[in-house]
């Protein structure tokens, strides 16, 4: 990600300090059920109608979500990794996605990755800039988010909007407003990268802002979407201050004053360490091909004894004698 589009974030040596002592001491591993809300997806695909959440309270940005999950999912926590249950995480290392996300701007303060028998998404939570307020400036960050990264040329995403005419919708969870916008990077089903190439991002704009990011695949992005619906519904910022003003017009907007965007998108960065990761437990799960058999090793002779020594001795001098 270029310089330009990382988010501008205050504070930030101060945010992962607190990271490293323990600042997710609010993490509440214990489950709890809440009702899903939002509309579900046909009969067929529904996994049930209640879940089970694990909720996270990042104090720097005075974040809290809850995870929802199936309950009869699995969620493995990967950030922050005192949360980390090894039962959950079967099969999985923890280890290796954690080390193979980026650092800095563009690190996620919250990873989780969630099992469902014959599906799973990865939940990713991020910082990002603010600054973003009139429609013009909503437009150019789901914009901005749909551009393709330098460094990896093979993700294109492309917006999947509500409608052929909208890109996006704004949510409104208590006093903070929400972007919502789908992001599908467009590959084949016999790509190894097919299990995580839909992107499901909230982009919430309080007092500060944060990302809640689902990446999952395109078969099951209907499955995912009434607990993702339903993890947003429990996001907690600190409130905007006009959140009736946010998403209107630039021109409405002059008079009050508004900031200028800053930022695009902080996680995207953090997509190439997640394919990565799971392009290398899926290299883990393959078999090993058979290896070849050893070539045998041709038997010594045997060492000679002393008195055969001295028998091909005098043999050697009744030669030179003839």
């Amino acid at each position: 990600m270029s310089r330009r589009a990382r988010p501008v974030v205050s504070g930030l040596a101060i945010a992962f300090a607190a990271l490293a002592v323990s600042a997710f001491a609010g993490c509440n591993g214990d489950p709890a059920s809440i009702p899903i809300s939002p509309e579900p997806p046909p009969r067929h695909e529904m996994q049930g109608d209640r879940a089970n959440t694990f909720t996270i309270d990042y104090t720097p940005l005075g974040f809290k979500v809850a995870i929802a999950v199936p309950e009869k999912g699995q969620l493995c926590i990967i950030i922050p990794e005192s949360a980390q249950d090894p039962a959950a995480c079967l099969g999985i290392d923890p280890a290796a996605m954690t080390d193979a996300l980026p650092t800095g701007p563009d690190r996620p303060f919250g990873v989780a990755y969630a099992r469902m028998g014959d599906w799973s998404y990865i939940v990713m939570l991020t910082q990002v800039g603010g600054g973003v307020e009139s429609k013009e400036q909503i437009e150019a960050f789901v914009a901005g988010a749909a551009k393709p990264d330098p460094a990896l040329p093979e993700v294109v995403p492309q917006i999947i909007g509500p409608s052929p005419q909208e890109k996006y919708e704004i949510l409104r969870v208590k006093d903070v407003p929400v972007v919502k916008f789908r992001l599908d990077a467009g590959v084949k089903p016999d790509d190894p990268n097919y299990d995580v190439s839909t992107m499901v991002h909230y982009a919430g704009f309080g007092g500060k802002s944060a990302m809640v990011s689902f990446i999952t695949s395109p078969k099951d992005v209907d499955k995912l979407m009434p607990y993702a619906d339903a993890t947003i519904q429990s996001l907690v910022l600190p409130p905007h201050p006009a959140p009736e003003r946010f998403g209107k017009p630039k021109s409405e907007l002059e008079g009050g004053g508004f900031r200028q965007a800053i930022t695009i998108l902080g996680p995207l960065a953090a997509i190439g360490a997640l394919l990565f990761w799971w392009l290398s437990t899926r290299k883990k799960d393959e078999p090993e091909a058979s290896p070849k058999p050893a070539l045998k090793a041709k038997p010594k002779p045997a060492p000679k004894r002393a008195d055969e020594d001295a028998d091909d001795e005098e043999e050697d001098e009744d030669s030179g004698e003839r």
